[in-house]
């Protein structure tokens, strides 16, 4: 899934870090899988059957948290 901004960005005006999040609201069950010994075993499709859903289209710095521009294209 290919998410941009508007306007578009390489990086946060305010901190400069060049990641981005978006909040997603999620529901669901989930199972989390251990082994006999007590250890915990490949969890990689955890999320599987969780459904996601968009909070909002606001992209948000990843450091510094400060909303940062719209999301488009999803």
């Amino acid at each position: 899934m290919a998410v941009s901004l508007s306007p578009a960005l390489a990086e946060c005006p305010f901190c400069g870090c060049r990641e981005f999040a978006i909040r997603l609201q999620v529901s669901g069950v989930i199972r989390e899988i251990y082994r006999f010994d007590g250890q915990v075993a490949d969890n990689s499709g955890m999320w599987d059957s969780a459904q996601t859903r968009q909070q909002d289209k606001h992209a948000y710095c990843r450091d510094c948290e400060r909303p940062i521009g719209q999301v488009v294209g999803q």
